[in-house]
């Protein structure tokens, strides 16, 4: 790429692609014209990269779609986590509690993936920022049913039962079209599962509060993604990096517990992090002090944020499993035990996921 990126006050990283979705129709790299687009509507509002050039095709030096950002100054949260001292560790949930409120302060009136509403020049040299972005209905890729007037405004988000049904009834018709081979069967019936949960979550009050707010979500909202640095003697989140794969969620899909500020994998070999495992029920066993860090944690987010316990915990640990395999499918090796198991996990227990460590 040319153009002129010299600044002696920053640094820059190179990211190219090595995987994701290109459309065929312009051999565009999906994924990477996402991040452009996101990182150049967030510049301003968060503490994210800055993209300085990008191509979106294959037709560069590199032979691979890619974007050059500016590094945000300091080192992943991940390698200091599990060594910083009780003090270091409030003060970052401090500074996490008031990333999550600068989070959930850009909103939508949609749910969806983003999308642009002009195509983005193939590449740029010297990018300075994009439109916002306008928000497509999660479509698994099947365009025409973005062209459903009804898939459209089930879609939409406001309605978190109808986005779920929508979803779900989808795989289940995709499965009956496959034809009736025991997969197919088995498939549909957990699908069948999962709409009847849905059912009973309604029943208890689960929707009442709808309309939900429609909030930026970061899909992977890890310590490996949140830059730290050192201010006056004093940790600072930097910023957050990673955004690829960001999309607009209603807010009991969005609010996903950070679990790992009071159960952190590299203290537990058995833990994996991930979006199934933050909604794991029952809680693990902690200890005092990270008792008394999450009980930090629950306190001053639902004092800035109120609803977000509610939202985070108990019923919503439920939609989130189920938005997992009403979005993704279940076609995936992986993800057939976790399908299998939650509505036995279900039968089994308590509808409220009330915290177990309070």
């Amino acid at each position: 790429m040319e153009g002129n990126m010299a600044n002696d006050n920053e640094q820059y990283i190179l990211r190219v692609a090595t995987g994701g979705f290109i459309r065929e129709s312009n051999g565009r790299h999906e994924t990477v014209e996402n991040e452009v687009l996101i990182l150049g509507s967030l510049k301003d509002k968060l503490a994210v990269p800055r993209i300085k050039a990008y191509s979106l095709t294959i037709d560069n030096a590199l032979g691979a779609a890619n974007t050059i950002q500016t590094r945000i100054p300091g080192v992943s949260l991940n390698t200091l986590w599990a060594t910083m001292d009780s003090a270091e560790k409030y003060a970052i949930v401090d500074e996490l509690i008031v990333l999550i409120a600068q989070l959930e302060s850009v909103t939508f009136a949609t749910a969806g993936t983003f999308a642009v509403s002009s195509p983005l020049p193939e590449r740029a040299d010297d990018f300075i920022k994009t439109e916002d972005p306008s928000v497509q209905i999660f479509d698994e890729y099947a365009t025409e049913l973005t062209k459903d007037p009804k898939i459209v405004q089930d879609r939409a988000g406001p309605d978190l039962q109808l986005l779920l049904t929508s979803h779900m009834e989808k795989w289940i018709q995709d499965e009956i079209q496959r034809g009736h081979h025991e997969l197919s069967c088995a498939i549909g019936a957990r699908f069948r599962d999962l709409l009847a949960m849905l059912k009973e979550l309604n029943d208890e009050g689960a929707f009442d509060n709808q309309p939900f707010p429609i909030l930026l979500h970061h899909c992977d909202f890890e310590p490996r993604n949140l830059m730290v640095s050192k201010a006056s003697g004093t940790w600072k989140i930097s910023g957050i990096i990673d955004w690829d794969d960001a999309v607009a969620l209603p807010s009991p899909l969005a609010r996903v517990l950070p679990r790992w500020v009071w159960h952190f994998p590299d203290e537990d070999p058995d833990v994996e992090d991930g979006y199934l495992n933050d909604d794991q029920y029952p809680d693990p066993e902690l200890s005092d002090e990270n008792k008394a860090l999450k009980a930090y944690f629950d306190a001053k987010i639902e004092a800035v944020l109120p609803g977000y316990t509610e939202d985070a915990y108990g019923q919503g640990r439920w939609l989130r499993r189920i938005w997992h395999f009403a979005r993704e499918g279940a076609r995936r090796v992986w993800q057939w035990p976790f399908l299998d198991q939650l509505p036995k996990e279900w039968a089994a227990g308590p509808r409220n996921l009330v915290d177990t460590n309070s």
